[in-house]
């Protein structure tokens, strides 16, 4: 069946194509995690405050992602 609806629209999904480029181009291009700096930021701070009332210097961080898991542990032991 070849009816107006299921023809794929070449243009647009050309320029889909170069979105996503755009996008990877993006993320190729950022050189620091924010979100990971902005983690160990806290950290520095929950830990000084603890430190203030004599708490040991431990933390939990929960998330969903082993891969996340992963990559937050070589980010903090560097």
């Amino acid at each position: 069946v070849h009816d107006s609806a299921s023809k794929l629209d070449l243009e647009l999904l050309s320029k889909e194509i170069a979105e996503l480029d755009l996008y990877i181009e993006i993320a190729h291009s950022i050189r620091e995690d924010q979100k990971s700096f902005a983690l160990l930021n806290a950290l520095e701070q929950g830990f000084a405050r603890m430190s203030g009332m004599g708490a040991p210097r431990k933390a939990v961080i929960f998330t969903e992602s082993r891969r996340t898991q992963e990559y937050l542990a070589r980010f903090l032991e560097a």
